[in-house]
């Protein structure tokens, strides 16, 4: 099922096998199934349903991340919120799933959560992992969003950030569609 998820990208292979897995016990097929469904933006009732069950019979960062957007496609913030903040601050996270953990913040974007972003990249925590320099074409893809508020923030850019940030926001633009 991961094959066909990942590299061969075959959403009914990877379906009917992941739903094999669910058969036989395997504890990390509903996460995974969950993943697909959210990746392919199908199912949204039954993505929620086994990102809840993987989440609740195992924590760790893949059932975590994977609740989290879950949540957030289904505008359940709050509770997505209370999630990622088990990951958010977390170095290990930082370092070895910081794509998930972009993908994230781009659906954070998506549904307008530039308070509670704006609050995670000038924490004490995120300026004691230096969170804002690992991520700052988002930092400055939050500032588009928030130019009204931070006008000068967002031309503190330079022109280096520039496309990279434009293309941050067109991705967001079309997650706001796709994930709606």
């Amino acid at each position: 099922a991961n094959l066909y998820s990942g590299e061969l990208k075959d959403y009914k292979k990877a379906e009917k096998y992941y739903l094999m897995a669910i058969d036989s016990k395997n504890i990390l097929a509903k996460g995974a199934l969950a993943n697909l469904y959210f990746s392919y933006k199908k199912k949204k009732v039954k993505a929620l349903e086994l990102a809840e069950q993987a989440y609740k019979n195992e924590i760790n960062y893949a059932s975590q991340i994977t609740f989290a957007e879950i949540l957030l496609w289904h505008n359940k913030i709050e509770k997505s919120n209370t999630i990622a903040n088990q990951f958010l601050f977390d170095e290990k996270y930082l370092t070895e799933y910081i794509d998930d953990l972009k993908e994230y913040l781009f659906l954070l974007l998506s549904k307008n959560q530039y308070q509670f972003l704006y609050d995670y990249f000038t924490s004490p925590q995120a300026e004691e992992l230096n969170i804002k320099n690992r991520l700052k074409p988002i930092w400055y893809a939050l500032m588009y969003f928030m130019q009204d508020t931070h006008p000068n923030e967002y031309l503190r850019m330079g022109e280096e950030l520039e496309e990279t940030v434009k293309e941050i926001v067109k991705k967001v633009e079309q997650m706001k569609i796709d994930y709606a």
